[in-house]
């Protein structure tokens, strides 16, 4: 019974279409708002007509039959994966206890910001949550549905709203990756492997880390390469790294993986099936690109791959020029900014020679024995193993991750390097997939499975694999109690809330604040108030979502 339960809701890509639905509601609102210029209210509206639209479009496409049916573990372990990841933000929604007061940790008071001036602006274009004589630039896609709920039920906070709507992406995440999986792997044994890659594979940032950065043990530890021994910051993130810090990141990313899956594995028998397949990749791939343009990168790549399909399904005049229309609108808000980010040269080498130039082409076979072994924990050179059994196309792929790959040794983007750090997402999940379609059916693999000792060894290795996501998770639980706790603390923690932020954030009558001097930036946002400081003290990440007024289309 429940076989058949679980056959009929993963084989129609019912949870991968709802979410395709969402983040094509999401740029399709972008657009719209930015075109017309409407109200911050009107979103109210626009939103459901937008997901009730493409839910209507994506509801439309007939979809070939899964390869596999998950099993009820596969199913089990997926879930517990969301629910721990969901619930690291718990202490969010219990602000509502009286008297606790959460201070937002990571890298959310950034998205706090943005919601703000999602929330709480008269108009668009959005002016800038700190200063409204300039422009809010892009990163703020994915928050729509976020912002909606706001808007709709006005008594949440914009915390309640982070909980809420990241449980929603991951949920959505995990369970879309078991329908890719079901129709993307040939066995149970390969959809394991995709799904384990694509959740807990943690590598071996720790032991790095640990050594070289002094960070404790139970911490974060995806910067092991920013140590002055290695001179560099081109990490590539663990998948729940991605998923739990940059959630946006991370729906752009998979949002590309759907434009293809919904390419491969919807029918196309008919001229107006063909048509409705190459409308729904098309605006899969615009809402990437709007999600994330770090994450979109390595599309365009990729995308050479399938040049004759592009040109004969996307690039036709009926078909180009409704996406065109939507792409165009908020194509300002990467234009004319204030920040001074841009792409770089990257910096990874190790002092070999006291030549820079010399050490940059010595420490090249250091970099890539180092990241395969410590950011994939070792898995390319199992899926090399491999290799006669992977068809052209496959061959085809895995060159294009590699390209992507190798040219994050010369190419980063400044600050974080989102150029590495979220554009390798696509190409990691590309050798995650290979790795997976054709590990199991490696012979000595093979015998390994078979017998309980070995399925056992293998067990552990999936396990050790882990040890990075674990450390990682319980790195953010600790941060979440104190988080949590703070509003009970000793007086000397209590610096962490100079104001009564929540109050502020629950004061319905007033939009805007006025923050101390000294007032942290990562702290003032707790107000969930539009803000007005003097540009000279905006911080930097503040100004790098910050353009100037528009004084012309693009300009």
């Amino acid at each position: 019974m429940i076989t058949i339960v679980t056959r009929s809701i993963f084989s129609q890509l019912l949870f991968s279409r709802l979410l395709g639905a969402i983040v094509i509601a999401n740029v399709a609102t972008l657009s719209v708002c930015n075109l017309l210029a409407v109200s911050v209210p009107s979103v109210r509206w626009l939103y459901p007509v937008a997901l009730l639209t493409a839910g209507w479009l994506l509801s439309r496409l007939r979809v070939r039959p899964a390869r596999i049916t998950p099993s009820t573990l596969m199913v089990f372990v997926v879930s517990a994966f969301a629910i721990v990841v969901v619930g690291l933000r718990l202490p969010y929604i219990l602000e509502w206890l009286p008297g606790n007061v959460v201070h937002v940790g990571w890298d959310d008071y950034g998205r706090l910001a943005q919601l703000t001036t999602m929330t709480l602006s008269e108009q668009y274009p959005l002016p800038h949550f700190a200063n409204d004589d300039y422009l809010f630039s892009f990163y703020y896609t994915a928050l729509y549905p976020l912002a909606w709920l706001k808007l709709v039920l006005p008594i949440l906070t914009l915390k309640d709203t982070l909980f809420l709507g990241q449980a929603m992406y991951t949920i959505l995440f995990v369970l879309s990756l078991i329908e890719v999986a079901c129709h993307w792997m040939p066995s149970r044994a390969s959809a394991w492997v995709m799904i384990l890659g694509c959740t807990c594979l943690g590598g071996f940032d720790w032991i790095m880390s640990t050594l070289f950065t002094n960070t404790p043990l139970v911490g974060h530890h995806e910067w092991w390469q920013a140590e002055h021994t290695f001179h560099g910051n081109a990490q590539i993130p663990s998948p729940f790294s991605m998923i739990w810090w940059a959630f946006h990141h991370h729906t752009g990313y998979w949002a590309a993986a759907l434009a293809l899956v919904f390419a491969t594995r919807c029918r196309a028998g008919s001229p107006r099936q063909r048509l409705l397949k190459s409308y729904v990749v098309g605006l899969m791939l615009v809402a990437a690109f709007y999600t994330s343009v770090f994450a979109f990168m390595p599309v365009m790549l990729f995308l050479l791959i399938q040049m004759r399909t592009v040109f004969r399904r996307l690039l036709r005049l009926h078909v180009a020029l409704p996406l065109i229309a939507l792409a165009l609108p908020p194509l300002f808000l990467f234009t004319h900014k204030m920040g001074d980010g841009g792409f770089t040269i990257a910096r990874f080498r190790i002092d070999l020679f006291d030549i820079v130039w010399l050490d940059r082409l010595a420490s090249f076979p250091i970099w890539i024995i180092l990241m395969v072994i410590i950011e994939f924990g070792g898995l390319p050179i199992l899926a090399w193993f491999t290799l006669k059994n992977w068809s052209k196309s496959e061959k085809k792929y895995a060159g294009i991750a590699l390209i992507y790959f190798l040219s994050t040794y010369a190419i980063a983007y400044s600050g974080a390097n989102n150029y590495a750090m979220r554009g390798m997402a696509l190409p990691s999940l590309v050798m995650i997939i290979l790795l997976a379609r054709h590990l199991p059916d490696w012979k000595p693999m093979r015998s390994v499975w078979t017998s309980i000792p070995g399925r056992g060894a293998l067990i552990t290795a999936a396990a050790i694999l882990s040890i990075g996501t674990a450390l990682e998770m319980t790195h953010v639980l600790v941060q979440s109690e104190r988080n949590m706790k703070l509003s009970h603390a000793p007086a000397d923690q209590q610096k962490h809330f100079p104001i009564d932020y929540r109050t502020l954030a629950r004061d319905q009558s007033t939009t805007h604040y006025v923050p101390a001097p000294d007032e942290k930036s990562q702290h003032r946002y707790n107000a969930e108030k539009l803000i007005e400081i003097p540009i000279d003290h905006i911080d930097h990440w503040e100004t790098e979502l910050m353009r100037h007024p528009r004084t012309s289309f693009f300009h």
